[in-house]
């Protein structure tokens, strides 16, 4: 308790609660503020609702003749427990945080769950600079995941896939395991190659209205990462025409696989199907999405080579 007596002069004492939680002081008439000195791991819930222990403080009890009794001053509190982690950017998507690696700033991290009464608990926090976290929960059973950003996959926790294919789960905090570490996330950043493919039936190189799009033509990707490491991919077109490519950062080429009888007229105007690609295509930071990798063919015609004879003779054929 702090607070000044009657005359102005500066009072301050402390106690502690005894067996039955209940605490006591004497004071000299005056103006007096009372407060809990917090240990680690409690919240509070009295006088002030789920606030930092601490946080709620009885002020302004003023004791003289009139008043010399001031009661019901509680503190209600509660234990929690720590879940922590960070957000790293996996630049070689190889699951682990390397030395040369970066944590990722701002990134949204949410919590969900239920303390050890069956109230539900949400959260939600963002990334520090150095992409570590934090949440502070009362004792329960809880789920940490990441909010994802378009461009980005995730490497940590395994197995790798889509960004937030994998989140922290059962996550149990008690007096027996009150925090919780590593609850990290890897991620690296991609881009998306994307095209169409269409039947140019007029051969002049541009979509016309009534094209129509080919479905279920492979397409092929090459090429390499910022890395060097070397990345394949191949795909369909879907019933639009469209087809995509989730690649990292790096350079590649974009071809179309041939089917006999096929002819190409984008992007090289009349030439063997396959003739055309797209190569050096640069997936870079600043973008997320590469379009316009598209493909015309259309079906060539058979040849027909007529002769006339007479009499099973050669004859000329007027021109």
């Amino acid at each position: 308790v702090e607070g000044t007596d009657a005359a102005g002069n500066q009072v301050a004492m402390q106690t502690s609660t005894d067996t039955d939680g209940r605490f006591a002081f004497l004071m000299p008439f005056g103006t007096y503020e009372v407060m809990e000195v917090c240990p680690d791991g409690w919240r509070q819930s009295h006088p002030w609702t789920r606030g930092a222990c601490g946080a709620g403080v009885w002020d302004d009890l003023t004791i003289n003749a009139s008043v010399e009794s001031v009661s019901d001053l509680n503190f209600g509190n509660f234990r929690v427990g720590t879940l922590t982690g960070a957000k790293w950017e996996d630049a070689d998507r190889d699951g682990e945080w390397g030395e040369q690696e970066a944590g990722v700033s701002g990134w949204e991290i949410q919590l969900s769950g239920v303390d050890a009464f069956g109230n539900q608990v949400r959260g939600s926090t963002r990334t520090g600079a150095d992409g570590s976290y934090e949440f502070s929960v009362p004792y329960g059973s809880y789920s940490i995941e990441e909010v994802c950003s378009g461009g980005w996959l995730q490497t940590f926790p395994t197995p790798a896939g889509p960004c937030g294919a994998n989140a922290w789960n059962e996550l149990v905090l008690g007096p027996e395991v009150e925090t919780i570490e590593g609850l990290d996330f890897g991620n690296y950043r991609v881009g998306v190659l994307s095209g169409r493919k269409w039947n140019d039936t007029d051969r002049d190189g541009q979509k016309d209205s009534d094209e129509s799009w080919i479905r279920d033509w492979p397409i092929t990707l090459a090429g390499q990462d910022a890395d060097g490491n070397a990345i394949e991919q191949s795909t369909s077109t879907d019933e639009n025409g469209d087809f995509f490519f989730t690649v990292p950062f790096g350079t590649y080429e974009v071809k179309e696989v041939c089917s006999s009888g096929w002819m190409q007229s984008f992007p090289v105007t009349e030439g063997a199907c396959g003739s055309g690609t797209w190569p050096g295509v640069e997936v870079s930071l600043g973008r997320e999405n590469w379009t316009g990798f598209d493909f015309g063919n259309y079906l060539s015609l058979p040849v027909l080579i007529l002769e006339k004879r007479t009499n099973g003779e050669d004859a000329d054929i007027p021109e």
